[in-house]
């Protein structure tokens, strides 16, 4: 007699294991992952040193193609780098995985030829 064993239709189908949210908190905001976090904590002390100013967590621009909202793109961070002159700075904290998702790499694309900046992809 065979048994065949069906995976429960409820279960949570997880791509990659997420850390836990305790882990993934700093100063009450809750990151996506836990790299996230610590580079957060690291633009925080650079914020406190006077290197960079402005921090912004999870700031979005909407791509308009002709008058049509294109698509959102959501990057990690953003800031004013003052050792630059103030040059705006845009980052996106990515995984191996991550960085190669073809959605990702267009809505990236998209803004950086829509407002002109360049996203700096943090491994």
């Amino acid at each position: 007699m065979t048994i065949f064993l069906r995976r429960d239709p409820f279960a949570k189908l997880g791509r990659f294991p997420v850390a836990d949210k305790a882990e993934r908190t700093v100063d009450g905001i809750v990151f996506d992952s836990r790299r996230e976090a610590e580079r957060y904590g690291e633009l925080k002390l650079r914020e406190r040193a006077g290197l960079i100013g402005h921090l912004e967590i999870h700031p979005y621009w909407d791509v308009m193609l002709r008058g049509r909202k294109l698509c959102r793109y959501t990057a990690d961070f953003s800031y004013h780098d003052i050792m630059a002159e103030g040059a705006l700075v845009v980052e996106d904290v990515k995984s191996s995985g991550t960085r190669r998702d073809a959605a990702y790499r267009l809505r990236k694309k998209a803004a950086e030829l829509a407002f002109g900046f360049k996203v700096t992809e943090v491994y």
